[in-house]
């Protein structure tokens, strides 16, 4: 390509002997053999919009993209192997018969959960409501976009610098695309700028681009993402459709359940079936029911691939069961907070999946929040404000979260220095990426070690240190990084027990002068794999919690004003208060985006057109509650966690539930103002456009007289 500063224009054909064109490693560990390639080579199907067909190098991130530009291919008809025609939703990938099959030696998925009698269940019932709900995508918005930086190292090798979620996984591509072996391979990681789930497998097709262009060209080569770029190529949260029918009686006990989900996974599998998993499991969230079936598919379309998105397919099927409350409410004329507590589980119930409840502290999170935030009272003042008001009407909802957590099957490595002048170095095998791991590993080594916070540094996290570690997600991998380090302090301690023995009233530093005179070795290390948890083989332990949410409603325009949040979370014994808070304040306003502001909109060629913040909305400063108050429920320790602590980064997105039918209330009462009244369903998100109509307002109410 003759253009100024470019050096060179890589396709399939570049790929280095012994690599493959391939980066996709999340197929097999789900049990489809689907390839992903680094870039579409000649003959092959293209399965989306934003698929890599080559990579520009030069000198300058504008010359690159400049000539990017100029690319152009020629496209002919698709093989037999994928769809034949553009799909880009789930009704339509259903109605085409566009699916992944389920595998069936796959390692992992469940494809559906049944328990008790269902027909028996809804001949049962006085009342029985059937309806379905469409969940959209989401996009990360991670700060910083999917980036990677590789350079050429001595000995045929390379080392990769990544914003990632999972180090090991960016090694296996960078393997499986160089071809070289995994001692050559150096991946290290500072800090992610956010992740969400995103940069667990969507990083390595930018890390292993970027390794293999190091090892073609012989130079350093940087890749990242403009925010238009990443959404393009990112798929991001799956949408989910479900369809639903419940019985109850009369009394508002559930008899029957049955549930119909289905996801869109995009082009090829990457996480879905894992993400469907999440869904069966998670999606009785606090209510039991004897009689229960769900099922699950997972929809093959022409879009980007979708991945595991903070409590991926939790958010969704969590959404779904509540909403089948709303509903049994509305029918029963019984108010939704008294139907969901009257079936929530007691000590000894099981769950759908055989999982037996052994501690419940929702009930008590959900007397004690009612009264603490003035539910009532927050209702009564509602209701007179709707009374006196016909163009504005406020609206307030309580909303549970049941979130399942499990460490076993996952390992997370550790290696700590104690040097000579007592300062101390901590090697694990995390990613920080805004959770604050780093601190709660660095006030363990503190506790355990009983040595000054200041005098501990918790380094990067890099293969050469720590080469083995699980995957930073599922909210748990502060508390098994935690554990990892508990470990290698114990070593160190009996090492300098003797030391302490011998000098009882020296400070740390002089132990640890003392013991390095003595020789005794002050590095130790471990590899922590979690023992199987006290409940069963799903999950260790649970969180609970629950959020009041006021908000008040322009029948007009349909903006809408979060007033309030209250919000009481069980986090056990908190390991760090001011982390967690921030991770349950974090975690509800990304769900506030999801239920009310971000709408993922392709057109029907496959292309996304909400690519960044003029068409997209993430939560602003205006989206946040004007009073929001957080408190962790005392005195609930955990006797599954890590000094009896629970994991605080993804149950409490759920709780933004709650915000979403606090303007379904208020969208219930203008339109009782407009003369209708029952059930109606509320989109998500629940933006203007979709207020506005579910209101029923009309071009006359907008006439002044």
């Amino acid at each position: 390509m003759a253009m100024p500063g470019v050096r060179r224009v890589l396709t399939a054909a570049d790929i280095p002997a012994g690599g493959a064109n391939d980066v996709g490693l999340m197929p097999a560990v789900f049990g489809a053999a689907t390839t992903e390639y680094v870039f579409v080579p000649p003959g092959a199907d293209v399965g989306c919009v934003g698929q890599p067909i080559a990579l520009v190098l030069a000198d300058s991130r504008p010359r690159a993209q400049l000539a990017a530009k100029t690319v152009t291919a020629t496209y002919g008809a698709p093989t037999a192997k994928g769809p034949a025609k553009v799909i880009t939703t789930i009704a339509e990938a259903i109605a085409a018969g566009s699916s992944f099959p389920n595998i069936p030696n796959g390692p992992s998925h469940t494809p559906s959960l049944s328990v008790g009698d269902v027909s028996a269940g809804f001949a049962a019932a006085d009342k029985i409501v059937t309806g379905s709900l469409d969940t959209p995508g989401q996009k990360h918005f991670y700060m910083e976009t999917q980036v990677a930086f590789a350079e050429p190292a001595e000995g045929d090798a390379v080392v990769v610098h990544c914003g990632a979620q999972g180090l090991d996984f960016v090694q296996a591509a960078v393997q499986k695309v160089t071809g070289l072996p995994m001692h050559r391979i150096t991946v290290r990681n500072r800090r992610t700028g956010g992740a969400f789930g995103g940069k667990i497998a969507r990083c390595i097709h930018v890390a292993g681009c970027a390794a293999m262009a190091a090892r073609v060209s012989g130079r350093p080569v940087q890749i990242w993402l403009d925010r238009e770029e990443d959404c393009a190529t990112i798929g991001g949260r799956e949408p989910v459709y479900a369809t639903y029918k419940a019985g109850v009686k009369s009394d508002g006990t559930l008899t029957a359940i049955q549930i119909s989900i289905y996801n869109d996974s995009g082009c090829i599998i990457e996480t879905s079936f894992g993400d469907m998993d999440m869904a069966l499991l998670w999606m009785d969230n606090a209510y039991y029911c004897g009689a229960y079936s769900a099922t699950t598919d997972v929809m093959h379309t022409t879009l980007p691939s979708t991945t595991a998105m903070r409590a991926p397919g939790v958010v969704q099927s969590v959404m779904v069961m509540e909403t089948i409350m709303e509903h049994l409410a509305t029918a029963l004329s019984m108010p939704a907070d008294a139907l969901r507590a009257a079936n929530f589980y007691k000590i000894g119930d099981k769950t759908p999946y055989g999982e037996q409840i052994k501690y419940f502290s929702l009930d008590t999170v959900w007397s004690t929040i009612k009264t603490s935030a003035d539910f009532d009272g927050k209702q009564a003042a509602a209701a007179a404000f709707n009374k006196a008001n016909r163009w504005r009407k406020r609206g307030v909802a309580l909303s549970p979260i049941k979130y399942g957590l499990a460490i076993g099957g996952t390992q997370g490595g550790c290696q700590i220095h104690v040097y000579p002048d007592g300062s101390v170095q901590v090697n694990h095998g995390g990613i920080e990426m805004g959770q604050g791991i780093n601190v709660k590993v660095a006030q363990t080594v503190s506790y355990a070690l009983g040595c000054p916070l200041e005098s501990i540094e918790v380094t990067g996290t890099n293969t050469d240190v720590v080469p083995i570690a699980s995957c930073t997600g599922g909210s748990t991998t502060s508390e098994l990084c935690c554990a990892a380090a508990k470990l290698v302090c114990d070593t160190l301690n009996t090492r300098l027990e003797p030391v302490r023995k011998a000098n009882p009233k020296a400070p740390w530093a002089g132990i640890v002068g003392a013991a390095g005179g003595a020789g005794v070795n002050l590095s130790a290390e471990t590899l922590y794999q979690p023992p199987p948890g006290p409940m069963s083989s799903t999950f260790d332990y649970f969180a609970y919690g629950a959020a009041i949410s006021v908000v008040e409603v322009d029948v007009l325009t349909g903006e809408t004003e979060l007033i309030s949040t209250d919000i009481l979370y069980d986090c056990g014994v908190s390991l760090n208060p001011q982390v967690d808070v921030g991770q349950v304040e974090g975690a509800f306003i990304m769900g506030v985006g999801y239920y009310t502001t971000e709408h993922v909109q392709y057109d029907t060629s496959g292309v996304l057109t909400s690519r960044g913040t003029w068409d997209y909305k993430p939560p602003a400063m205006t989206d946040i509650p004007e009073s929001i108050n957080i408190t962790l429920l005392p005195d609930a320790p955990n006797p599954a966690g890590f000094l009896r602590s629970k994991a605080s980064g993804e149950p409490p997105y759920a709780l933004a539930m709650s915000v979403h039918f606090a303007i379904r209330s208020a969208v219930e009462s203008a339109r009782a103002d407009a003369g209708t009244s029952g059930w109606f369903s509320l989109a998500i998100p629940a933006d203007p456009a979709e207020i506005v109509g579910t209101c029923l307002t009309t071009d006359a109410m907008l006439t002044l007289k």
